[in-house]
């Protein structure tokens, strides 16, 4: 059995404590080692604290998503950095979305680069969450810097270009379920660009989307995505899992 990681999930953020546990254990049946729970909300920053404490394989970061920024979010960010010192591995899930026209996208990139401010003080790295606004992700990376101990933007859906561009800036991609939908030749090569050492695998369980609460998606089905990758950069499906397992290891710094 292979080793993996998935880079990014919401495990235990959402539903019940029975509903974690059966995630946890199809996850660690599947080979998954470790899962990188993203919190979106400040509300689920010490959830996932306490998820991190009483499951053994659950490690998390802590960040505001860019579809849920509070009104109070100035105090709020103020608190980012003590919970970078309880036990969080990163900074995310953290971005730019201009597909959320109702959230204001200058309101967005403040939040966004405040947050990342922090992640470079604290050298800690930054799960980005980016929909069609790679170029100002880019160029405000440019700008304000990236910390020293990288991050990934997950879920990466773009070209060999933009995942260059991001990979020279210290930030590297994962492969999420946008490669179970029609797959796109151009995110297909991106990701054979980011290959071997930039490369992620992850699942966003237990949804893909976070505002679809109906189909629910367990940590398990990350073999399907990394069979797809695996055809994709005509590895076997050990190489890709155990270099991906490598790369995360190495961004969040786990010594497991």
């Amino acid at each position: 059995m292979y080793e993996l990681i998935d880079a990014h999930c919401h495990v235990g953020l959402t539903g019940s404590s029975e509903t974690t546990l059966m995630a946890l254990k199809l996850g660690r049946e599947s080979g998954i080692s470790e899962f990188i729970t993203s919190s979106a909300k400040f509300e689920d920053w010490e959830n996932a604290e306490k998820l991190h404490i009483q499951y053994p394989g659950i490690e998390y970061t802590v960040g505001i998503h860019p579809w849920f920024i509070p009104e109070n979010y100035r105090s709020i960010i103020e608190l980012l950095s003590d919970f970078t010192d309880r036990g969080a591995v990163g900074i995310g899930e953290i971005g730019l979305d201009k597909a959320k026209g109702d959230i204001p996208f200058s309101l967005q990139t403040e939040v966004f680069i405040i947050q990342l401010q922090i992640a470079i003080a604290k050298n800690m790295p930054v799960v980005i969450h980016c929909v069609k606004a790679y170029n100002e992700l880019i160029e405000i990376l440019k700008n304000t810097g990236v910390p020293e101990a990288g991050g990934f933007v997950h879920g990466f859906s773009s070209s060999r270009q933009i995942a260059g561009n991001l990979i020279d800036l210290g930030i590297s991609i994962s492969a999420g379920k946008t490669l179970l939908k029609p797959a796109g030749e151009k995110t297909a090569d991106a990701m054979r660009l980011a290959w071997p050492e930039h490369l992620l695998i992850e699942t966003d369980s237990p949804y893909a989307d976070p505002t679809d609460e109906k189909n629910i998606h367990y940590p398990c089905e990350i073999t399907d995505t990394l069979k797809i990758l695996s055809s994709i950069l005509k590895t076997d499906l050990h190489t890709t899992a155990q270099q991906t397992t490598v790369n995360s290891k190495r961004i969040f710094r786990l010594n497991t």
